[in-house]
């Protein structure tokens, strides 16, 4: 799962929700939702992605792997991660 937030022309914050898995032996990768967010903290990523898979009835559960980001204080760290 991917969740990335970034600003398109208009200057308006835009997170989006992205799914990679393996069907079968096929690396498949879905665009679940893209919308424009009021914020960008770590809480309303979440919640974001948390609202996302549960408007879908997709469960989180184990299986999902790998942790990265690019340096996005909001996303790391014992206070706002």
């Amino acid at each position: 799962m991917c969740i990335d937030s970034n600003q398109d022309i208009s200057v308006k914050e835009q997170t989006n929700v992205v799914v990679r898995y393996v069907d079968e032996f096929d690396p498949m990768e879905r665009l679940l939702d893209i919308v424009e967010t009021p914020a960008t903290t770590g809480q309303a990523l979440h919640d974001h992605t948390v609202n996302t898979l549960n408007k879908l009835e997709l469960a989180l559960v184990g299986g999902l792997l790998g942790y990265s980001l690019d340096g996005a204080s909001n996303m790391s760290g014992r206070l706002k991660g």
